[in-house]
Order: C-alpha cells, then sequence, then structure tokens
C-alpha cells in the first residue's frame, strides 16, 4: 500500500497569486536560489573590485576624526581664553571696588 504525502501539495492546486509571488522574489534574489559555493564566489568578487574604495573610505572616517578632534580642541582653547578674559575683568573690578579711592 502506498502512503500519500498530505503534506506536500502539486503546484496545480497552489494559488497562482502565490506562484507569482515566489517567481518575483526569486527574480529580485537571485542568491535565495544560489548554491553557498556560487554566493561566496560572488562576494569575493565584489569585495576585489571594491578593495581600493574601502581603503579610501577608512582613510576618508581618520580625515574625519581628525577634523572633529581639531574642531574640539580649538572650541576648548577658544573658551579657555574667554574664562582667563574673564578672570582678569573680574579681578580689576574687585580691585577697583576695594580700592579707597573715592
Amino acid at each position: 500500500m502506498i502512503m500519500k504525502n498530505s503534506s506536500v501539495t502539486p503546484a496545480a492546486t497552489i494559488n497562482p497569486a502565490i506562484l507569482r509571488f515566489i517567481s518575483r522574489l526569486r527574480a529580485h534574489r537571485p542568491h535565495a536560489t544560489m548554491s553557498h559555493g556560487e554566493l561566496m564566489s560572488k562576494v569575493h568578487a565584489n569585495a576585489a573590485r571594491h578593495g581600493k574604495r574601502q581603503r579610501s573610505r577608512r582613510g576618508q572616517t581618520m580625515i574625519e576624526y581628525i577634523i572633529v578632534f581639531v574642531a574640539l580642541f580649538a572650541t576648548i582653547v577658544s573658551l579657555s581664553v574667554f574664562l582667563y578674559a574673564l578672570r582678569q575683568q573680574s579681578t580689576r573690578t574687585l580691585g577697583f571696588v576695594a580700592s579707597d579711592y573715592p
């Protein structure tokens, strides 16, 4: 006696809308139907093609960090000069108020 597998349905009984969705999904995601070896060869080829761009992006990141550091350092220096000027002015004002000059 041959047992029929009830979990497998023939393609004729599947909704045509679902079949169209699956075919569109495979068209937009070709890696879904690739083997692991094919996928890895495409990944390695893509990495070799874009390797130079990756290196230049690393340099760009370093330049951005340097620019941010310089801007932060300039801000700290300008605030310290401003604080120094305020302290000098407050010292003069205190000296003037404390003096016995009428």
